[in-house]
């Protein structure tokens, strides 16, 4: 029975709504988070008992698992996949999109639901002939399939708390899981379809906050709910929420009970506790602390390690048993009402403690920023080793406490005693910097357990010792038009209005505020003043690249004169290209196209690719790009060779240009270009021959059609040959069956739309002919054409092959040579 059915009924009968019976009939009888079995469990057919129990079983701890993410958290990129349709809601355009079935309305139309992957086959232990995906829909709380506000997106930052249209908050999700296994083992499949509400909203029950109370070596004072994982050490935690109700008692199964739940791993019980002391404002409630507000608070106690097995292979006597990161906290109530405080819970690694350190061997605290293996010595406590070596990092710090700068650093040794990073004696660490990605400035090391950021990887406090990175004046190693490949030198001083946008390559180069000035300039000083010169604006900064724009209008014309110059503003030190190359070059430019036309007997035709052509003029050496244009469509991938200021050889493609005017575009600059028109027209059609074409020259596939049922049965051969002759095409009539078959032609000169003919003939007793699609990969420089499906008459032996053009027997094709041979097999 379906959610739209059975809410009707309920509705009518009994003359409450959906939401009310449901809640009476969870709190009678449902365990965990609150659902309602709505939906009939249905099957393909029962073929194998014990493949559908162990299917049933499947199914059902995919639901569990499923069911022990938030119903709702809300969406964070930096997390990542959390709430239950963050993982499920799967790719669905729109992306609100929830469809429901038109057959049954009410229900969800799963077909159109995307099918999300849980688990393959072998990833599970226990399910591993199985495989397990998930469908959701929302639903309404009495009308069934619920249609979600355009405005809302599982992923969408401020809008993804499911809304329906009236910009109501959806508390239902029906979820669908689906278990495969193989074949040959009975029926393929099984379903099962529950639905999960929200509990906060339903009970009013809710976990609002956890703080770490003890003890001190395990504490994150940056961070109230998260704790490091010593061994052997029982973390003491205060729960904070709401409708708390202890029911048995505290830690019993129909009491109140506490765990920490992760996805995919196992929860780990919090044994609760009456607290020890009240805090300002809390009177007692049985074994819970209240506020005057409602607010209550339980303690808890956890312990993050298991102990190991001494002595045996792999297994350490100590190993984690909580995984670094985020953890969720799950309060139990009443084996009825369960209630999640997403991510509540940190497990961090131990912070690391820096004493000391500087350059190797001799403790210094300076470094220059052309040195790009610099090694320092830390001398410090708890560095991890567990899962890979610690990351150090020079952080260079705003008065404010921002980040403005971090180089990480390469571990090269760690010695003294490390014990997996818990042990509290002095360890030393040898670690390599690249200083030419530091800014120049005054840093403090910090180390992280294990990777920058991650939330469980925390760093140490910054040093208090500070090392000075100092600056070297800039390398400049080239300058040349942004975006040219081969790079171009050369601006113009009368097109583009004089603006060009230049980059500089190099080293050294300040990538923070106050950044850089930049001069192109003649002059031979070290100041870019003492000659002609102009100021770039800067586009862009990094260390090693600046990309900005120069107005050369006022710069007199000369080539190879202009040095490219670098100010970085918070040394004061300059750089300029040292050697007497590559500089920059100011023209005036005077270029122009006199003609362009093929060298070869082919002609501009439509279709063709490889033709010879010849650009004539002045000041083509300029180029840096040719392209074709017609009707606002551009190639610029034709091939071309400049021999000389007054000619460019070109290779031209036609591919896919239809007859008519184009125009020939010569580039001088990124938006400049020279241009001249020139015609397409529709020429020789040309079959290649298959001794030189690159692939195959001509094709045939074929199929049978079964006359007597009217059914189609299809026999696809595919043919390519490397030799003149065809082997053979089998194409007859023969009984009760008919066979067709469809040619494919390679060559050139196929037009790209109007009226051709494929023709195939025996000799001057039969031939077959119709129009055909032409087909084309401009990249790869096919051009080929495909025929209808021909019925073939029941004759053999050699046949030919032409294209002919209605009304333009010149430009036909007429190949006699044998092509392929027709035969009876």
């Amino acid at each position: 029975m379906r959610m739209g059915r059975v809410a009707s009924r309920l509705k009518v009968e009994a003359g409450f709504t959906l939401t009310e019976i449901l809640v009476a009939g969870l709190i009678i009888s449902v365990a965990l988070i609150p659902l309602v079995n709505m939906f009939d469990t249905s099957f393909k057919g029962i073929l194998n008992y014990e493949r559908i129990h162990e299917a049933y079983n499947c199914a059902r701890a995919t639901v569990e698992r499923i069911r022990s993410m938030p119903y709702y958290e809300p969406y964070n990129p930096s997390r990542g996949d959390v709430d239950i349709d963050d993982h499920f809601w799967g790719d669905r355009t729109p992306i609100f999109d929830n469809p429901e079935n038109p057959a049954e309305p009410g229900a969800p139309s799963w077909d159109s639901i995307p099918e999300v992957s849980y688990f393959d086959y072998g990833e599970v232990e226990e399910f591993r002939n199985f495989k397990a995906t998930v469908q959701l829909a929302y639903l309404n709380t009495d009308t069934g399939v619920a249609r979600m506000s355009p405005e809302w997106g599982p992923k969408k930052i401020g809008n993804d708390r499911p809304r329906n249209l009236e910009n109501e908050v959806v508390h239902l999700l029906l979820i669908k899981v689906n278990v495969y296994w193989p074949p040959g083992r009975g029926d393929r499949s099984y379903s099962l379809e529950q639905v999960v509400t929200d509990t906060d909203t339903i009970y009013n029950v809710g976990v609002s906050r956890v703080v770490v109370v003890g003890p001190e070596s395990v504490k994150d004072p940056e961070r109230e709910n998260a704790a490091a994982h010593y061994p052997n050490e029982t973390i003491i935690l205060d729960i904070y929420g709401y409708g708390f109700k202890e029911g048995e008692g505290l830690n019993k199964p129909k009491g109140l009970n506490a765990y920490l739940v992760r996805n995919k791993y196992n929860d780990i019980p919090i044994t609760l506790e009456k607290p020890p002391t009240l805090y300002a404002g809390e009177t007692y409630a049985g074994n819970l602390a209240v506020d005057q507000f409602g607010n209550m608070r339980v303690r808890g106690r956890v312990t993050l390690y298991n102990n190991g097995t001494s002595g045996v292979l792999g297994e350490p006597n100590f190993y984690p048993r909580a995984a670094v990161g985020y953890w969720s906290v799950r309060i139990a109530q009443e084996e009825i009402i369960n209630s999640y405080l997403f991510n509540g819970f940190i497990v961090e690694y131990p912070r690391p403690k820096i004493e000391q350190f500087g350059n190797d061997p001799d403790m210094s605290l300076s470094g220059r920023n052309d040195e790009s293996a610099k090694q320092l010595k830390i001398v410090g406590r708890n560095f991890i080793t567990m899962v890979k070596n610690p990351t150090p990092a020079l952080v260079l710090y705003s008065p404010s406490g921002e980040i403005l700068d971090q180089v990480l650093g390469v571990v090269n040794s760690i010695s003294g005693t490390v014990n997996n990073g818990y042990s509290e004696s002095l360890q030393t660490m040898l670690a390599t910097f690249d200083l030419t990605k530091a800014s120049p400035g005054v840093y403090k090391l910090v180390i992280y357990n294990t990777d920058p950021g991650l939330i469980g990887h925390v760093g140490s406090q910054p040093s208090q010792q500070e090392y000075t990175v100092i600056a070297v004046p800039p390398v400049v190693a080239d300058i040349y038009v942004e975006g040219t490949y081969p790079r171009m030198r050369l601006a113009y001083k009368n097109i583009d209005f004089g603006k060009i946008r230049l980059a500089i390559d190099g080293m050294y180069f300040n990538a923070l505020e106050p950044y850089v000035e930049v001069y192109i300039s003649d002059s031979a000083t070290e100041n870019p003043r003492d000659g002609s010169w102009a100021q770039g604006t800067l586009v862009s900064v990094s260390k090693t690249k600046i990309v900005a724009d120069f107005d050369v209008t006022q710069l007199p014309a000369k080539d190879n004169a202009y040095n490219a110059f670098v100010l970085n503003l918070d040394s004061g030190l300059w750089g300029k290209i040292e050697s007497s190359s590559p500089r920059l070059s100011v023209r005036t430019y005077n270029g122009s196209i006199s003609d362009f036309e093929p060298t070869s007997e082919v002609l501009f035709w439509e279709n063709y690719y490889d033709i010879p052509s010849r650009i004539t003029g002045s000041g083509l050496d300029a180029c840096i790009a040719i392209g074709i244009h017609k009707d606002g469509t551009e190639y610029r991938d034709i091939e071309y060779t400049v021999v000389d200021s007054s000619r460019i050889d070109v290779n031209l493609n036609l591919i896919d240009c239809p007859s008519g005017t184009w125009e020939l575009r010569v580039y001088i600059t990124p938006n400049y270009y020279l241009k001249k028109n020139f015609q397409v027209s529709l020429g020789k059609a040309v079959i290649l021959n298959p001794q030189r074409a690159y692939m195959y020259a001509l094709s045939i596939d074929r199929r049978v059609k079964n006359a007597s049922s009217y059914t189609t049965d299809y026999e696809y051969e595919y043919y390519q040959w490397g030799s003149w002759r065809v082997h053979r095409a089998e194409a007859i009539r023969s009984g009760y069956t008919k066979r067709e078959a469809r040619f494919t032609v390679r060559g050139k000169g196929f037009p790209v739309s109007g009226t051709t003919t494929l023709r195939v003939w025996r000799s001057d007793s039969w031939s077959k002919e119709g129009y055909y699609t032409t087909r084309t990969d401009r990249s790869r420089k096919f051009v080929y054409i495909v025929s209808d499906w021909w019925e073939m008459p029941n004759l053999t032996g050699y046949c030919g092959i032409s294209v002919l053009r209605t009304g333009d027997d010149s430009n036909s094709t007429d190949v006699h040579e044998d092509r392929w041979e027709l035969v009876n097999p």
